[in-house]
């Protein structure tokens, strides 16, 4: 019967093993594919940006390491400009919870002029038709909520050469002065990378970047004898490993 005692007379599983047995050091039982650790660094870019007033330089990378279903996770973006760092660092817990597609649950720290601290959550993955979705809400410690969505797909002319167009847009629920950042839609901006792969894990770019302020944060913007439109231009490398 399945599930039930083997009977007396049973083949003896270890009979042809010519000694070895699971677990003794010369045989270690076998590891699945979803029992293994991975890990991966990625650099999405760093790259040196141009604009009408400043030049300086920028960074997005992430990691991660754990098995297939749940993973540790940092994302980190920011620039260094006139010396001084303005960064976002995350750090999420990751699980698959369908294919290819993951959930993040952790926290944001900002660190620049003012630090400030968030907890986080979201989601990202493959979409239909190859493109990548990445989609976190934050809150506060003033229950202050923002919102950020990022879209891009890889465009391959040849093995080595491929275009990235990427669009991403923030939202705040309220105003923080502090930042220039006002309630509702808060700014879209796109971009266009275009790679060279010299390896797979290694591409250097060139690419231009648009950015275009909304509602209050343009209000502010304009207060401040600020653009509320910009046009950037970068050149910079891609890798991981």
């Amino acid at each position: 019967m399945q599930g039930g005692k083997a009977p007396e007379d049973a083949r003896d599983p270890h009979a042809y093993s010519n000694g070895l047995r699971f677990n003794d050091r010369d045989l270690q039982r076998l590891h699945l594919m979803d029992q293994h650790i991975y890990k991966a660094f990625i650099v999405d870019h760093l790259e040196r940006v141009f604009d009408a007033d400043h030049e300086y330089t920028a960074y997005k990378l992430q990691a991660w390491i754990g098995r297939d279903y749940n993973k540790f996770a940092l994302h980190s973006e920011g620039h260094i400009k006139e010396g001084d760092l303005n960064a976002h660092t995350e750090l999420y817990w990751s699980h698959a919870y369908a294919a290819y597609w993951d959930s993040l649950l952790g926290v944001r720290f900002d660190h620049g002029h003012k630090d400030r601290q968030w907890l986080a959550a979201g989601v990202q993955g493959l979409a239909p038709y190859m493109f990548e979705v990445t989609a976190k809400a934050f809150i506060d410690s003033d229950a202050r909520v923002a919102a950020k969505v990022e879209v891009k797909r890889e465009l391959l002319f040849t093995q080595d050469l491929e275009l990235e167009p990427k669009l991403e847009a923030k939202a705040f629920s309220s105003k923080d002065q502090d930042f220039n950042e006002g309630a509702g839609l808060a700014d879209v901006s796109a971009a266009l990378r275009l790679k060279y792969h010299i390896k797979p894990e290694f591409a250097p770019y060139i690419g231009v970047k648009w950015q275009q302020k909304f509602g209050e944060t343009a209000d502010m913007a304009k207060a401040n004898q600020q653009s509320t439109a910009s046009t950037q231009w970068v050149a910079g490398i891609s890798f991981w490993f």
